[in-house]
């Protein structure tokens, strides 16, 4: 079922939720490994967590985080992409 407001299903809405909590630990908490964040934010699976980040970002947790200074500007553009802008 997907819901009018954001066009997802409450499953898909939750999982980009927490991959955007991820983007800010990534950049926020460089001592953290990747498996840390990825279990801070309910992903207790780093091969499920990877191939979803991966899907939205076009690059794994750890390429993401080495080009922070491009995080933000590929949140946005993924964000805009989802809502058909």
């Amino acid at each position: 079922m997907q819901y009018p407001f954001t066009g997802m299903s409450i499953t898909e809405y939750v999982r980009q939720k927490r991959l955007e909590k991820t983007t800010k630990l990534l950049r926020t908490e460089p001592e953290w490994g990747i498996c840390d964040v990825s279990e801070e934010v309910g992903f207790h699976n780093i091969g499920y967590f990877t191939r979803r980040f991966r899907e939205v970002f076009a690059c794994c947790p750890r390429e993401f985080r080495e080009t922070r200074e491009h995080s933000r500007a590929r949140w946005i553009r993924v964000c805009n992409n989802r809502l058909g802008k």
